[in-house]
């Protein structure tokens, strides 16, 4: 996964921990239908949809939130190395 890949994935979860619709996080967040699709299939996003599948939205699992928790973590540590 490329840095840019791994930025787009890392807002995909912070935005949907509350939850958020499927056209809305595709605009605002650059969110490819293969990154959601991957992002389900790996258990960190969950899809949300009503029984006629008219309204869906995704929101962060537990595993998704260990994972921004880590992915910010490594983060902030590359920029305190950067920055010595």
């Amino acid at each position: 996964m490329s840095y840019r890949d791994s930025e787009i994935v890392a807002s995909i979860l912070e935005a949907a921990i509350d939850g958020i619709s499927k056209p809305y996080l595709a605009g605002k967040y650059s969110a490819t239908g293969e990154h959601v699709e991957m992002l389900v299939k790996e258990q960190l996003l969950t899809e949300l949809a009503d029984r006629d599948r008219n309204h869906v939205a995704y929101r962060t699992t537990q595993k998704g939130v260990s994972y921004l928790l880590a992915h910010r973590s490594l983060h902030s540590a590359t920029i305190a190395v950067v920055e010595a």
